[in-house]
């Protein structure tokens, strides 16, 4: 857990236009917290280290992406990097390095590497998917970072079983 924090607070404090150039609120992690937590309480290692793969996958896509000149909207098309819910290429190269970061954390714990990254891109790509639905329906980035890291645990969870 601790690692996702720092990896968090790292990368928003290199993006000059990070929201969260101070570092991480306590609502932030205990929205992508939760659902890890969630899986060591369960006995799953996968759960676990999905989720946080998951939450890093979608931070890093956040921050690099964020960085980038424009990024595609769903139902916007081009908007300024930044806009919630938007896709860059060089944000999603990110997303799959953070859901890569947990790779020897699953070799360590004997966790099928392919549901960690698995579960972690998965619950990454749901995060922008949510996104789309926080912006129409207002409801706060902690509710869609809560959901789409415990789908991204879930999807370890029964890739792994």
């Amino acid at each position: 857990m601790l690692y996702l924090v720092a990896l968090g607070s790292l990368a928003s404090r290199i993006n000059p236009r990070s929201q969260d150039r101070m570092g991480r609120t306590a609502g932030q992690v205990l929205a992508n917290g939760l659902p890890a937590a969630l899986g060591l309480l369960l006995g799953s290692p996968a759960f676990f280290l999905s989720a946080l793969a998951a939450a890093a996958a979608d931070t890093l896509a956040t921050e690099v992406g964020g960085r980038a000149r424009q990024a595609w909207h769903p139902l916007r098309g081009w908007v300024p990097a930044g806009t919630n819910a938007a896709v860059s290429a060089q944000g999603s190269l990110a997303l799959l390095l953070g859901a890569l970061l947990y790779l020897p954390w699953a070799l360590w714990l004997g966790v099928p590497p392919l549901a960690v990254v698995v579960g972690g891109v998965a619950g990454a790509v749901a995060d922008t998917l949510l996104g789309l639905g926080e912006d129409r329906f207002r409801w706060g980035n902690g509710l869609t970072n809560l959901l789409s890291t415990a789908l991204g645990g879930g999807v370890g969870f029964l890739i792994a079983a």
